[in-house]
């Protein structure tokens, strides 16, 4: 009982730190297509590079291949959390700036139905928006930008094992939420001192993706486990619904205002305009080996076809998103180890790195994201000192994204994940004397 009550302890003092950042870092980057798009999974993910393909953890939540649900314990319950925060470092030729950020990123289940289906349901972050520049044309002309909000996905999924070496698994989830752009254009000396223009995209529809996982398990003669997972997922291609809001104003120039004028000289209010917003196909292969339940390495590719256009942001042409994932995690005593051991031999270390050429591309120059990841999995200890699966996830992440040459921006960024899993036997049938 103690351990269940400082578990829920830790995790409102989570939620109540989370609720009072719930903002992103603030780039430019974003305010082109749908901005960032949020696709590196959770904390445990994250700290091997954001891998994801051919990973089949029975005690964390891996949504990204849904094939994976099958490798949970038929007698288990999984509940996940993640608090993640940013550091990012701006950089031109001409100016640098600092943001920074801090809040909940997803919740997810994980829990079987029957001995052959698991299923798993759960909020996650699909993009996200945020930036505020300004841009001067020329002398007398300013531009001033801004942009916030994103899109979630709240998914519910299932995985099988028709085969002892193979599963399978889909995941329908609803994609919702709300991109916010301004744009205020100002010209001193002029009648109308600045017009701004706000839009609204709002998204409601429904996204589907698949995965698949060949998973062989060998013994050797001293008893060492070798397994192998080769993972495959494909995001089926979808029109999702999006309507648009616009409204523009006007406002008189300053001196008018102190004349006794008021500022606001109209607001024109366009009705809401129905529109399609394309998200290409996406396919990734990936692998997997992992020796005795000790070491695991894993190396995948993914990519996404959005240089056939989403149809809905036509700011710039956009390119073939392509992203490269590593990760290796080790555990000197895994939990299949029933010996004595320290508490540090139960912990897991993860080390991973990534490199991905995201879809946005300026003056013939497509925008890379590259970095490194590292983290542990802590273990926790219940009242009788015994190890569990209920684990606490860090994961640090440094990288780098554009350049400052060809007149582009670039970002170094800091981002810490903080994940909580809680794992408890919800399906125990007790037994008296």
């Amino acid at each position: 009982m103690l351990q269940k009550y400082s578990i829920l302890g830790i995790l409102l003092a989570l939620i109540t730190v989370g609720a009072i950042g719930q903002n992103y870092n603030n780039n430019p980057y974003t305010r082109f297509a749908i901005g960032d798009l949020i696709n590196y999974g959770m904390t445990y993910n994250r700290s091997l590079g954001g891998s994801s393909i051919a990973l089949r953890p029975s005690n964390q939540v891996n949504y990204l291949n849904p094939a994976s649900y099958s490798a949970q314990d038929t007698l288990s319950f999984l509940f996940h959390t993640g608090l993640s925060g940013r550091l990012s470092y701006l950089s031109t030729n001409e100016a640098q700036d600092i943001s920074r950020n801090m809040n909940i990123e997803y919740l997810a289940i994980g829990f079987p139905v029957t001995r052959w289906l698991k299923m798993s349901a759960g909020l996650v972050p699909f993009s996200r928006t945020q930036y505020t520049f300004n841009d001067f044309q020329e002398e007398e002309v300013a531009i001033a930008y801004k942009g916030r909000g994103g899109f979630n996905t709240f998914y519910m999924g299932a995985a099988l094992k028709p085969f002892k070496i193979a599963s399978i698994g889909f995941n329908a989830g609803y994609l919702f939420g709300e991109l916010y752009r301004e744009r205020s254009i100002d010209i001193p000396g002029q009648i109308v001192a600045k017009t701004t223009i706000n839009e609204r995209f709002i998204a409601s529809d429904f996204i589907f993706n698949l995965g698949l996982q060949v998973h062989p398990e060998f013994k050797t003669a001293s008893g060492r486990t070798h397994k192998f997972v080769l993972g495959v997922i494909l995001d089926v291609e979808r029109n999702i619904n999006i309507r648009n809001i616009t409204e523009t104003q006007r406002l008189f120039p300053t001196n008018y205002v102190s004349a006794g004028i008021q500022p606001l000289i109209d607001i024109f209010n366009m009705d809401t305009i129905p529109l399609i917003l394309k998200l290409p196909l996406k396919y990734g292969l990936g692998i997997s080996y992992s020796y005795d339940n000790r070491i695991s390495i894993t190396a995948e590719y993914s990519t996404q076809k959005f240089s056939n256009g989403i149809e809905l942001f036509d700011d710039i042409a956009l390119k073939d998103y392509q992203s490269y994932r590593f990760g290796i995690d080790y555990i000197p005593s895994p939990m299949t180890d029933r010996s004595r051991a320290r508490y540090f031999q139960r912990i897991h270390y993860r080390a991973g790195a990534y490199f991905t050429n995201t879809y946005l591309s300026f003056n013939g120059h497509q925008v890379n994201d590259a970095g490194i990841s590292a983290g542990v999995g802590l273990p926790w200890r219940n009242t009788q000192k015994l190890y569990t699966n209920t684990a606490f996830n860090f994961t640090y992440e440094f990288g780098r994204r554009g350049t400052q040459d060809f007149g582009l921006i670039r970002e170094y960024y800091h981002r810490f994940t903080l994940g909580v899993t809680l794992f408890d036997y919800w399906f125990l049938k007790p037994k008296y004397d």
